[in-house]
């Protein structure tokens, strides 16, 4: 775990991963030089729980230098991502680590998602095509493997890659391209096991979006058109309109189109 000024979540995100109900394990935390209360609460922890490794950066690395530090000082067999402001389930290290003891050829592993906003509220499962290979299918123009629900063997990092230290964004997606070129063997767990919070710097007002209108259309994106109808009251007469116009449209169109429009980014950059 990264951490960067995560002092409104961090509690709650390291409790949900000194409670997993698979015990033995190692909690390598970076402070990233954050400015906040971070980094005493991260002491507070690692005072009472031996099995916390506090590293803190002397100037702010960054996310992708702070992930290749800690894979390297890693001792265990497995690597498994976690972010400062979201929440594990508890049996998310026992479920994945499942995975691994029945299929030894599985290299990586990732799981569903509930989408959550900046107060731990609902939002709606997140979705992402049912198979493995239809997400590896696409990955070069989206990423659908949610990045702090990843566990992978460490020793892939080291016959592969590391994150790309160039990337300060997007290091993730990168680096499971690379993976997939290489033959990695992913499994999809289809189970929610983490709840996945929207950064609330996405959902502020923007062009006229106020952060319902943006939290609607991530419902509908993601399959969940009823939970969309939530926001409906907070939206003025032109969003509701637009709001029930993409509701009436198939999703298989809107995921297909949204595909397109990706694939074409890609090719122009």
């Amino acid at each position: 775990m990264s951490v960067y000024n995560n002092e409104d979540y961090l509690i709650e995100s390291i409790e949900s991963i000194l409670n997993q109900t698979y015990k033995n394990f190692e909690f390598i935390i970076t402070n990233d030089c954050s400015n906040d209360n971070s980094l005493n609460i991260i002491k507070s922890y690692a005072e009472i729980d031996e099995r916390i490794i506090l590293i803190d950066n002397p100037q702010n690395f960054g996310l992708t230098k702070s992930l290749n530090n800690m894979i390297r000082k890693a001792t265990g067999d497995l690597i498994a991502r976690m972010d400062g402001d979201d929440i594990a389930f508890p049996n998310r290290f026992a479920d994945q680590i499942t995975v691994f003891k029945e299929c030894e050829k599985v290299d990586f592993v990732f799981s569903d998602t509930i989408l959550i906003d900046y107060k731990g509220n609902e939002i709606c499962q997140s979705w992402r095509p049912e198979g493995i290979k239809d997400i590896i299918k696409v990955m070069n123009y989206v990423n659908y493997i949610p990045h702090p629900t990843v566990m992978v063997k460490k020793k892939i990092f080291d016959d592969v890659s590391y994150y790309n230290d160039k990337y300060k964004t997007g290091q993730d997606h990168e680096l499971w391209t690379k993976f997939i070129k290489s033959k990695v063997e992913f499994y999809y767990l289809k189970k929610p096991l983490l709840f996945y919070r929207i950064n609330p710097k996405s959902v502020r007002v923007n062009s006229g979006e106020n952060k319902y209108f943006k939290l609607a259309n991530i419902c509908i994106f993601n399959k969940s058109k009823v939970k969309a109808l939530n926001y409906f009251k907070y939206l003025n007469t032109k969003q509701r309109v637009l709001l029930l116009f993409k509701m009436s449209i198939p999703f298989k169109f809107l995921y297909y189109k949204g595909l397109m429009q990706k694939k074409r980014r890609r090719v122009a950059s």
